[in-house]
């Protein structure tokens, strides 16, 4: 978010950041609970959301926040 702000972009206006989580688009795929949970409360302070880069065939889709 540091870099965000250094190029003067205003915060308000992220909806989504893209975040490598340790998958890789291939059958079996799986994210990394602690990626996911880490970058997830991060943003969500600063009201936006996650947005798994490379989720193609995720199996452990359980493990994504839930946005209510």
């Amino acid at each position: 978010m540091s870099g965000f702000k250094r190029h003067g972009i205003d915060l308000s206006k992220v909806i989504f950041v893209v975040a490598g989580v340790g998958t890789s688009v291939k059958p079996g795929n799986h994210v990394n609970p602690l990626i996911v949970e880490t970058f997830s409360k991060l943003i969500l302070k600063y009201n936006s959301y996650l947005k798994v880069h490379s989720g193609d065939y995720l199996e452990n889709l359980e493990i994504l926040p839930e946005y209510n």
